[in-house]
């Protein structure tokens, strides 16, 4: 009975009858008797390989490396040569040397990875992730074991790096006592920020009122002086109009009063005059003395 097989792109097929190569090459597709031919089947395209590897450090510490490698079947003939790639009936492998291939490769890488790590102490580990991927790759180009089962890594990517939990702690209690103490300083200096802020409030109020008060006592003490001026100056004023009296006896004064009295007779109520006063009076009068100049002054 014949089969039709048909190969895809990215396979590299190689059809053996009675142990020997009839019929190799990517994507071919060709009839052959199931009971006289074997088809192996090889992936060329590439591949990724994650991996969570766990290694010690030159300082014994333990970490945790997570990555993923690429790689890719270069010489699909010396593959099937060192590994089972046969396919049934239904396309699946016989055995498990496909699936087995990437644990080599992994191995591998953490053979290379090993090398380099115990080499490094825990904290350089951390800062190295990329020189760890970059070496690691390094080496695992030129591993013999991988280059005779035909296969070539293209790259090599350490996507973490981490030490145990309690030593992450730690490691990360430094930086985070740093940054609570740069918290505390934002806090300090923005309390500090504050208070000077009302210290400078407080001096432009109290500033301010001592111009006020030195405005007020500029402005009682101005008011002061013109009233002292005005009153200096309505004495002055009175001087003046008093001065011409001076030198009228004081009998002329007297009646120039009684006769300011007669004009304006309205402002006493009432005046008791008896013939004894007015005796006297007109005696007093009569005289030259009494004058406002002094006793025995003459007009």
């Amino acid at each position: 009975m014949f089969r039709y097989y048909k190969g895809d792109p990215n396979a590299y097929i190689l059809a053996f009858r009675q142990g020997r190569m009839v019929r190799r090459g990517a994507g071919i597709t060709f009839w052959y008797m199931p009971m006289h031919t074997t088809v192996a089947r090889v992936s060329t395209v590439a591949m990724d390989a994650p991996f969570l590897i766990r290694e010690t450090t030159r300082d014994y510490q333990e970490i945790s490396v997570q990555g993923n490698l690429t790689y890719r079947i270069a010489d699909p003939e010396l593959a099937a040569a060192r590994l089972d790639f046969t396919v049934q009936a239904g396309g699946n492998y016989r055995s498990d040397d496909p699936t087995r291939l990437v644990e080599r490769i992994t191995n591998a890488a953490q053979a290379r990875m090993r090398g380099v790590v115990r080499t490094w102490t825990l904290e350089e580990t951390l800062d190295r992730a990329q020189e760890l991927a970059t070496t690691t790759a390094e080496r695992l180009a030129a591993e013999a074991s991988l280059a005779k089962l035909g296969v070539e890594v293209e790259g090599l990517h350490v996507i973490g790096v981490q030490a145990e939990p309690e030593v992450q702690r730690a490691l990360e209690a430094p930086y985070r006592e740093a940054v609570n103490r740069r918290a505390d300083d934002a806090i300090f200096e923005r309390r500090a920020a504050a208070l000077d802020q009302e210290r400078a409030l407080k001096q432009h109020e109290m500033d301010t009122s001592i111009q006020v008060e030195d405005a007020r006592r500029e402005l009682v003490t101005r008011q002061a002086q013109n009233d002292l001026t005005l009153a200096e100056a309505e004495a002055q004023a009175d001087r003046f109009k008093l001065e011409p009296y001076a030198e009228v006896p004081v009998q002329a004064l007297v009646a120039l009063a009684l006769k300011e009295w007669a004009a304006n007779p309205a402002g006493i109520g009432q005046l008791n005059i008896t013939p004894d006063m007015l005796t006297q009076f007109a005696g007093w009068m009569g005289s030259g003395q009494g004058t406002v100049g002094g006793p025995g002054a003459k007009a």
